[in-house]
């Protein structure tokens, strides 16, 4: 089975956003040994997100690698450790994302199709699947989408009070 092979990244059209539909607390390594027993020989993804918010690196995005059945030399795939068909992203994976996928988008110039948020999907958006999860483009303003497009924890942020005739 070839489960990886080269491309050209004016080839990739999409960033997709999936969950491994594991324990939120696996490693990259559980992962591998969970896609090995695919009979792939690593990690399907490009990147996987920890729970506490590390991106790890875990595939060449010079290679198609498998993410989206008959779609893989188009996508860039971003797992997010966990299942989110039983429980929220952290809010750590949340930011982890949003800044990944907005280099992705605004930085790294050999992606010339991504150009907008508009390229950065589900990856029910382009099969019928779970993935990645229920919160996903549920139509609220503050699904996983929106949040990972803009930076939104699902946790709200305590402002700091200032007293200004102190300042």
């Amino acid at each position: 089975m070839n489960w990886a092979w080269n491309r050209s990244l004016n080839e990739v059209k999409y960033l997709v956003i999936h969950h491994t539909v594991t324990s939120h607390d696996a490693t990259p390594d559980d992962i591998a040994l969970l896609h090995r027993a695919r009979g792939w020989a690593g990690i399907g993804y490009h990147f996987v997100i920890t729970k506490d918010g590390t991106v790890y690196y875990v595939g060449d995005i010079g290679t198609a690698r498998a993410n989206v059945k008959d779609k893989n030399e188009q996508v860039i795939g971003i797992s997010l450790i966990g299942d989110f068909t039983k429980h929220l992203p952290s809010d750590q994976q949340i930011i982890s994302a949003h800044k990944l996928c907005q280099y992705l988008i605004e930085i790294y110039p050999a992606l010339e199709n991504i150009k907008s948020w508009d390229d950065v999907v589900g990856h029910k958006d382009l099969q019928a699947t779970a993935c990645p999860g229920t919160s996903w483009g549920s139509g609220a303003p503050d699904n996983m989408k929106w949040r990972i497009m803009t930076g939104t924890p699902y946790t709200p942020v305590k402002e700091e009070k200032v007293d200004w005739k102190q300042k």
